[in-house]
């Protein structure tokens, strides 16, 4: 009986010991050591099933592989009258092409088209059938279904700050689209308003390529992703470790000007820093990484924003590249930090936020306190339990040890 209750004590105590991340973390935050790998998308664009002819889905990952994209993501409109037999046609065509191109992965998405559009990546067509013309609903219904949605284009659309404010579940926006940067991303514009009001939209970017246009034409979204599989990418785009470089063309192709790492504390982008102070002011440590891969060109200029303005501009003119550790005192909190890049030639490149929250904000939450309050009961309990089973265990063997001869 002595042993198998303190085989049953052990096990309780691995598992305790198993679960502590779980039971007394406060953030899954992706950090400078966090495993993953970092891929080159587009994520909009058009093909025959709507209205991107000629192009096949081929013919994207044929255009994706010359301009040196890691994934695509498909996004034929969907409108009320799209049928069934369109949908799978349109799935079975992007799975084909998936699995003939095992360089490129390619995800199925769609477009979502009423009154605004919203790029919809992570579903099947089951799931796109159920969805509503309200835009709430649709939002509601991808995201219930494991997906991810994006408002496509703000700016074409003639959307408002209010527009945006007003959606439950988006995880955010296209910042560029068809070669165009959207107003909302500059300094103090919709974005800042928005991440100010406590909306955490990331941006994306895409081609949006139609007729004439490549995927991979004008820009890249770089997202940083656990592994490179679908689910991968899909994960990384919810984690929101994403920025976007505009491209040029180099010898028939296109490329991204840009690479950027850009933390805070060592934190990646999209995340939140939950700093242990009570303070309403805290001192950050940006670190910005920047290089120009593409091009005869300089960095002109790099803007670090924080709650709608630029709290630091750096000028440059005569390097391609720039890498320093920026400390910024005096930070409220909460607050997030974004970097806005542009080379002599007025290409740019965009971050993501990086959040910063309070501690102690997150601790009030009482099935948090719960969770650890039972976790460390057990866990003291059990080793308590353990302890004196295995001294009793050792005086019984004592006791009847035979004497020696």
């Amino acid at each position: 009986m002595g042993r198998k209750l303190l085989m049953v004590l052990l096990i309780s105590l691995l598992f305790l010991i198993s679960i502590k991340d779980f039971a007394t973390s406060d953030s899954n935050n992706l950090h400078l050591s966090s495993e993953g790998i970092w891929l080159k998308g587009d994520m909009h664009m058009h093909t025959i099933f709507s209205d991107g002819a000629p192009n096949t889905v081929e013919d994207r990952v044929q255009q994706a592989r010359k301009n040196g994209l890691d994934f695509i993501i498909i996004t034929d409109h969907v409108t009320a009258e799209t049928d069934r037999k369109t949908l799978i046609a349109y799935y079975n065509a992007v799975l084909k092409a998936d699995e003939s191109n095992p360089d490129i992965t390619v995800l199925w998405g769609f477009e979502w088209t009423y009154r605004w559009h919203i790029l919809g990546y992570g579903l099947t067509p089951d799931d796109v059938e159920l969805l509503s013309e309200n835009i709430q609903e649709a939002i509601t219904a991808i995201n219930n279904a494991g997906g991810i949605a994006f408002f496509a284009h703000p700016d074409w659309s003639g959307a408002s700050y209010n527009d945006l404010y007003v959606l439950k579940g988006l995880r955010g926006f296209e910042g560029f689209n068809y070669g165009h940067m959207e107003s909302f991303i500059r300094p103090g514009g919709e974005w800042d308003a928005l991440l100010m009001s406590g909306k955490n939209y990331i941006i994306i970017g895409g081609s949006d390529a139609h007729g004439s246009e490549e995927a991979g034409q004008w820009g890249t979204t770089f997202v940083y992703c656990p592994n490179a599989t679908k689910k991968g990418i899909i994960e990384g785009l919810k984690r929101g470790c994403v920025y976007f470089s505009e491209s040029i063309p180099i010898n028939g192709s296109w490329r991204p000007v840009f690479r950027l790492g850009f933390t805070v504390n060592g934190t990646l982008m999209g995340q939140t820093i939950m700093l242990p102070s009570e303070e309403d002011e805290v001192t950050v440590n940006l670190q910005i990484n920047l290089s120009i891969v593409e091009g005869k060109s300089f960095i002109h200029t790099i803007s670090i924003i924080s709650n709608g303005k630029i709290v630091k501009s750096i000028f440059g003119g005569t390097s391609s590249r720039f890498s320093s550790d920026i400390l910024i005192p005096h930070v409220k909190v909460p607050s997030y930090f974004r970097v806005i890049a542009n080379d002599t030639n007025g290409k740019y490149v965009v971050s993501n936020p990086i959040f910063i929250g309070k501690f102690a904000a997150k601790m009030e939450n009482p099935a948090n306190n719960i969770l650890r309050g039972i976790y460390l009961f057990s866990f003291l309990l059990i080793a308590i339990a353990s302890i004196a089973v295995i001294v009793k265990h050792l005086r019984n063997k004592s006791k009847f040890q035979p004497p020696s001869t």
